[in-house]
């Protein structure tokens, strides 16, 4: 029998929980056994009892609803140009970590999408327009707004970005 998945809430920035770092306030759903060792060290709360694990259907069954992979691949929960349109806005939920792993570095931010938690890349210049309005420390955009202010397209290479702008005032 599948073992039990609950919600937690973290209660501390930058600790690893569900194999990935969050902000204090991310929730995260995960096995009990695992949300009862990271409760009793003080790093989450349990916050929504016994949810009904998902069914692990055997290899081979046809007719079954497959598993949408696209967030276990890399960059999978990314938020992409293609992905919205201008004028549609994300509130910011956590306080976000550097990623060098791009061709400069970059500021990945948690955010929330029509109801969904996904991430978003910054730049340097997205960076210091949402600088300008909110601060220089992102725990001062925790909870604020950011919109789609264009679809850019980068000819020569191929691929779209998002140009945001802060949403003053909300």
């Amino acid at each position: 029998m599948p073992e039990e998945i609950v919600t937690v809430e973290v209660k501390q920035d930058g600790v690893n929980v569900g194999n990935a770092t969050r902000s204090k306030g991310d929730k995260v759903d995960m096995p009990r056994s695992e949300a009862e060792i990271l409760q009793k060290s003080d790093i989450v709360d349990i916050i929504e009892e016994a949810k009904a694990a998902p069914e692990v259907e055997e290899l081979g069954e046809s007719g079954k609803q497959g598993v949408n992979v696209e967030n276990m691949l890399p960059g999978g929960d990314f938020l992409k140009a293609d992905d919205v349109e201008e004028g549609e806005t994300v509130r910011i939920l956590g306080t976000g970590k550097t990623d060098s792993s791009f061709d400069q570095e970059r500021l990945v931010l948690p955010i929330r999408f029509m109801e969904e938690e996904r991430r978003v890349s910054l730049g340097p210049e997205n960076i210091e327009r949402i600088a300008d309005e909110y601060g220089m420390n992102t725990q001062n955009w925790v909870g604020e707004k950011i919109k789609v202010a264009l679809i850019k397209k980068y000819q020569g290479l191929g691929k779209k970005g998002i140009v945001w702008k802060p949403v003053k005032g909300d």
